[in-house]
């Protein structure tokens, strides 16, 4: 129950396979590195809140490669939009890591 509260005050927005923010080419992203339909996405959301959880956290996509990789543009395959408070970031609650994610912060959620 608590994840299922978690990801509907994150208030998850999943993109679909092939429509990732304006349909940007994505020549130097492996395909392992992001899951390619809307299920997997949620899956591999809810897999990562799991090792969260749990405390088994891999820490994905978090070094100078990853970095290199994402230098001439961004392909997450999920939005979060989420609360603006420091104690919810989406990265580590969901143990993903650089250019996975799309996450808006926002204000005074209602």
């Amino acid at each position: 129950m608590r994840l299922y509260l978690l990801l509907a005050g994150a208030g998850v927005i999943l993109t679909s396979a092939g429509v990732y923010f304006f349909l940007y080419p994505q020549d130097n992203v492996r395909p392992d590195v992001r899951p390619d339909t809307p299920a997997k996405a949620l899956a591999t959301l809810l897999d990562g809140n799991k090792r969260f959880l749990t405390g088994e956290l891999k820490h994905p996509h978090q070094d100078q490669q990853r970095i290199h990789e994402t230098e001439s543009g961004q392909h997450p395959f999920a939005v979060v939009v989420t609360c603006s408070d420091s104690r919810v970031p989406p990265e580590i609650l969901f143990d993903e890591g650089i250019g996975d994610l799309f996450v808006i912060r926002t204000a005074g959620n209602l």
